[in-house]
């Protein structure tokens, strides 16, 4: 290769290197540059001194020391366990046959001769200059030196560390570097020097006395490089150059490490009361000790108006899953509220959470201390008890967290542990300040830094290769001590359903414009103790003693103190309490709503009866004064009638209480609410008083009128506001109950005998009304003035002794001249007398019936009058006149006063001589004419029958033979005509036949029988004869049955008629003595001694069964025995 070429090639790759190196590196060594190859070296170098540095317990090979690389690049390899401080060397000579080992560690390590850039063997060098105290050998001997010296010399700070301050002003892209910058742990000069680095003490590492506290800054050219005074620097002025907050927000304040921790807030000169000074401290000194403390349904004791603090609840006795709360009102609680105020609230309902103040403390410690949850233990060895406990807690500088650690997963707030955390010991430094006089203490806050995993106890002494894992920090601006949330029982009075357990708040401390922190400050900038520390429930305004009439107004947070107020107050009659003084939180003022008021028909008798009443208007019904219900339905007519106001609604009462139980209004009752604040109340006569209760309505028994008087009016159905009025009247019963003949056409009217009587009646109720009149102004009077109601007795109105005349008497002769009265003519245009019950008889008038009404398929087919009622017809043509197809909603009357529907035809009239051939009208078919035609003639022997070519028939001429006459039975009397028939008699003898079926005489019979009796059909006894009567001319007169008495037998009252008109006259008989003979039937008398006992000469014997003696019977000519 041409020499030339190479020599300009390899310039040029080394230019590319530095530009490289300058583009890749992370510190700023434009101070102190190092050449291509010195870095070169320094990069192996700081390889192989973290090979035998940082991981002792591995082989170190030959090739890492001969050509050191990133250890990353090699795999470990198992070997002898090597100590770097004491055998590097050995290791290094006996690993090596030529020295080249040992110049390489010696160059580029040990300082030999190494580039004063390489800060890793350069104490002076601007990223040399600090590190933290931890544990390293001198020697030999491991040392362990803590970050926090007990004995205050020793403390956390030692130089040197690298990135404290540096600022290249000539490059734009450097940036300000916290001052505590990253901790260089492996540096030589910590390894040579141990623990005689402190950068606060010694200053041995500076070698300039320039700094600037105004420009906190590096200045001057690269051969002029100053270094910070860290003996000599303040910890308010390394906050100031490090850029921290000095001045806080509101209600925070700035811890910096020149003050210790604080302990407690400033007083607040609301607070100054001794009663209130020592609410902190009290807080549950005395708690479970009261025996008069109120306990819940669940047997909680709570505290009620008048208890103190020091019944509370200890905080380090308050567990998890013991103390529940709202903050607001549970829906339980909003569902079952009634009465005015259901519509009133819009608040969220409230949900539960368990109040344990130390829970926060739980949240913020370290996970090892949690490690067995929030058990009762871990609360009962916080031994905060008090307000005064807890805010000293507050104030106290804790451990960090793990800020995004493996052990939570979670990101802390750390205002929560500030206020919350683990806080370091009280005895430890960690709670101190600096002295800047001694120039002694710490100088940045412990509460930086470092988590809680990297001390080693709870003075702040950290552990080996302990690493910062947060901002270090002079200053913090940390929250003031917030107020607690505590639980306190609000309590109903009455409603044990509606009382529940709210949160409020107590304690706290809040902070307002606080100005910069001072070089010279001494002690921490403090908060505000808040005004009430006890809460709104322990009120200053009550001395520090419980109060349920309070409510936070303003909270104690973002530089505002708290404020209670009292709550406001529910007017009493006006207002219900929708919710009390604290129901729904410590900030829950009293709200309001307006009473109910009684509806309609009620009157209040409760409730809204005192200020903050909880209990809304309750009412009850305004009782009602049931009276009499109308005998019938003529009263309740005549009521509604007379007294159209008074009894509008009379006709639906139907619940009369009976006798002795009618009642009506004495006195009125008022319904009452605020509605009726400016009434008169109407038992006392004054002005009705708050809280406005009604009055009941005062009722009274009804009189029940004496026999003879009438109901007039009072004590009638519901609520009447008058007593019975009884009137007298005239006994109608007994004038109607009289009755009298009146003349023909004239009937006995007692509904004139009732008006007259009513009339009368009406006479006297007039001049008995003003008598009652002047009676109701004087009950009146009584009734208006309760004392007088009380004392005084009310005047009975209806006491006949009020009305001494005699009633009118009526006489027969006047209700006989009162009572007959013309019948009345039935008006026949619209009715017609009854003709089932024609009335004008006795004492009834006419009856008369209203005209049938036709229906819509008929029309009027005659007009009734006053006797008769209206004809109607179906829709057609009358008959049988008309014929057509019939309109029936128009007619008209023809000649002779009958209806014709419109569309009707008059039909053909027929002739004499014609008969009606076809007329389909009496077929029922109305739409066709009549057909006439001619009669016919009859022929000789023959005559025309009547009934045939009548006027109007429809039958045509009928022609009959003559008759002709049997000339053995009959006579000639009347030759035939044309227009007769011939006239035929029977001979003496004869007569005409007779139907065998129905018996008539056949009168057509041309030829006559002869005469006949009844013989002929049997009709006597079979022991009686038969003789038929007939006149001389043979006329038929009757027939005879004779029994046959020759054979011992006799006729019955049938006369021989029959099978049972003869009977034979026993020889043998059996029969009681003395039997008289009409037994047998009415025989003659002689005939009649044979049955009976009264002649011994018939008789052998007459007691018991005996026989007959019969002598030979002789009969008369009538058949009657002799």
């Amino acid at each position: 290769m041409n020499k030339k070429l190479v020599f300009l090639i390899i310039p040029l790759i080394i230019l590319v290197c530095i530009i490289i190196y300058k583009k890749n590196i992370k510190e700023n060594f434009e101070e102190f540059p190092m050449t291509p190859g010195n870095k070169i070296k320094y990069d192996k170098c700081k390889a192989l001194r973290n090979k035998i540095i940082s991981d002792g317990k591995q082989t170190i090979l030959w090739k890492h020391l001969t050509d050191p690389k990133n250890p990353a690049d090699y795999p470990y390899e198992t070997g002898a366990e090597i100590d770097p401080e004491k055998d590097i060397n050995n290791l290094l000579v006996a690993n090596s046959t030529d020295t080249i080992a040992l110049k390489n560690y010696k160059e580029n390590c040990s300082g030999g001769s190494g580039d004063p850039a390489n800060y890793l063997v350069n104490p002076n060098h601007i990223n040399h200059t600090g590190a933290i105290n931890i544990k390293w050998k001198i020697n030999k001997v491991e040392q362990k030196i803590p970050s926090w010296a007990k004995d205050g010399i020793k403390n956390r700070y030692s130089l040197p560390v690298h990135n404290i301050s540096r600022i290249d002003r000539t490059n734009s892209n450097d940036s300000f570097i916290p001052i505590m910058g990253d901790i260089n742990v492996y540096s030589p000069t910590i390894i040579e020097k141990g623990n005689d680095w402190k950068w606060f003490s010694d200053g041995k590492l500076e070698e300039a006395s320039f700094f600037d506290l105004k420009n906190p800054e590096f200045d001057g050219e690269t051969e002029e490089i100053k270094f910070k005074k860290w003996n000599e620097i303040h910890p308010y002025d390394a906050a100031k150059a490090n850029g921290e907050k000095l001045q806080p927000r509101d209600s925070y304040y700035i811890d910096i490490a020149q003050s210790d921790a604080t302990k407690e807030s400033l007083p607040n000169p609301n607070n100054n009361s001794p009663k209130i000074k020592d609410i902190l401290k009290n807080w549950g000194n005395n708690y479970g000790n009261n025996p008069n403390i109120k306990r819940t349904l669940k047997g909680e004791p709570y505290s009620s108006t008048g208890n103190s603090i020091e019944d509370e609840k200890p905080f380090n006795q308050m567990f998890k899953g013991e103390g529940r709360a709202y903050d607001g009102i549970p829906i339980h609680i909003s569902n079952i509220k009634s009465g005015g105020c259901t519509s009133v609230s819009t608040k969220k309902p409230g949900k539960a959470k368990d109040i344990v103040p130390l829970m926060k403390l739980y949240d913020a410690y370290p996970e090892k201390d949690k490690e067995n949850g929030p058990t009762k233990d871990f609360f009962r060895e916080t031994n905060i008890i008090s307000l005064k406990d807890f805010e000293e807690h507050q104030y106290k500088r804790k451990m960090l967290p793990v800020l995004t650690g493996n052990e939570t997963g979670t990101k802390i707030n750390l205002d929560d542990v500030h206020q919350y955390g683990k806080a370091f010991s009280d005895s430890s430094n960690a709670q101190k300040g600096y002295n800047h006089i001694k120039k002694k203490g710490n100088k940045v806050l412990a509460s930086s830094g470092y988590d809680y995993t990297q001390y080693s106890d709870e003075n702040g002494d950290l552990i080996d290769n302990a690493i910062a894992t947060h901002k270090i920090e002079i200053s913090q601006e940390k929250k003031c001590p917030e107020p607690i949330e505590h639980r306190y029982y609000y309590e109903k009075p009455g409603l044990p359903a509606f009382s529940e357990w709210y949160i409020g708040e107590i304690g706290g401390s809040f902070s307002k414009d606080l100005p910069k922190v001072t070089k010279n400050q001494t002690i921490n900038q403090q908060c505000t103790q808040c005004s009430n520390p006890g809460g709104c429930k322990y009120p200053n305004a009550e001395g520090g003693k419980f109060s349920a009439d309070y409510f936070e107004f303003q909270k104690c947070k973002d530089g505002k103190d708290r404020i209670c107020k009292k709550c406001k107050t529910c007017k009493m009659g006006l207002e219900l309490a929708d919710s009390g003084c604290g129901e729904g939180g410590g900030k829950s003022d009293r709200s309001c709503c307006l009473c109910s008021d009684c509806p309609d028909g009620t009157y209040k008798v409760f409730g809204c009866d005192k200020p903050n009443s909880f209990f809304d208007t309750e009412c009850k019904p305004i009782s009602k004064c049931q009276g009499f219900k109308p005998k019938n339905s003529e009263e309740l007519v005549r009521l509604m009638e007379e007294y159209p106001e008074k009894y509008k609604f009379l006709n639906t009462f139907n619940k009369d209480p009976g006798e002795d139980n009618r009642l009506y209004i004495l006195r009125k009752g008022l319904k009452g609410g605020f509605e009726d604040r400016n009434k008169i109340d109407p038992v006392t006569g004054h002005k009705l008083k708050n809280p406005y209760f009604g009055r009941d309505t005062k009722c009274d028994r009804c009189d029940t009128c004496p026999p003879g008087w009438k109901h007039l009016r009072g004590c009638m159905g519901t609520n009447d506001t008058e007593n019975t009025v009884c009137q007298r009247t005239m006994d109608k019963k007994k004038y109607l109950d009289k009755a009298f003949q009146c003349p023909k056409g004239q009937f006995y009217s007692k509904d004139n005998i009732s008006k007259k009587i009513d009339e009368l009646n009406k006479d006297i109720e007039k001049k008995d009304e003003k008598m009652r009149t002047a009676i109701k102004a004087q009950n009146d009077e009584i009734i208006s003035d309760p004392l007088k109601l009380r004392t005084m007795k009310l005047i009975n109105i209806n006491d006949p002794k009020n009305f001494p005349d005699q009633l009118p008497q009526l006489t027969d002769e006047d209700l006989r001249r009162i009572g007959c009265a013309t019948c009345k003519v039935c008006p026949g245009e619209i009715s017609h007398r009854d003709p089932d019950s024609p009335g004008c008889l006795a004492d009834k008038d006419t009856n008369c019936k209203p005209q049938t009404p036709c229906k819509d398929f008929q029309f009027k087919s005659k007009d009734g009058d006053s006797f008769n009622d209206q004809l109607c017809s179906s829709c057609r043509c009358p008959q049988p006149d008309y014929y057509g197809i019939p309109d029936c909603k128009e007619t008209t009357k023809d000649e002779k006063g009958t209806y014709v529907p419109k569309g009707c035809k008059r039909k053909d009239e027929c002739k004499l001589g014609e008969y009606v051939s076809n007329d389909p009208g009496i077929y029922g078919d109305t739409t066709k004419p009549r057909i006439c035609q001619k009669c016919k003639k009859c022929n000789y022997g023959t005559f025309e029958v009547k009934g045939g070519c009548r006027l109007g028939g429809g039958t045509d001429t009928v022609c009959k033979n003559w008759k002709q006459c049997d000339k053995k039975s009959m006579l000639v009397i009347e030759p035939g005509t044309s227009e007769k028939d011939t006239i035929c008699k029977c001979l003496d003898g004869f007569e005409l036949p007779k139907d065998e079926i129905t018996g008539n005489v056949d009168l057509e019979a041309s030829k006559c029988v002869p005469i006949q009796g009844k013989c002929y059909t049997n009709p006597c006894h079979p022991n009686a004869n038969c003789f038929d009567n007939f006149t001389d001319s043979g006329q038929y007169m009757d027939t005879i049955c004779k029994c046959d008495i020759n054979k011992g037998f006799i006729q019955t009252e049938d006369k021989g008629f029959g099978k049972d008109g003869c009977f034979s006259v026993p020889v043998k008989h059996s029969h009681e003595i003395r039997t008289p003979a009409a037994s047998y039937g009415d025989l003659p008398p002689k005939f009649a001694k044979i049955l009976t006992h009264v002649d011994d000469k018939f008789h052998r014997k007459k007691i018991g069964k005996h026989l007959h003696k019969n002598a030979p019977l002789k009969l008369n000519d009538d058949g009657v025995i002799i």
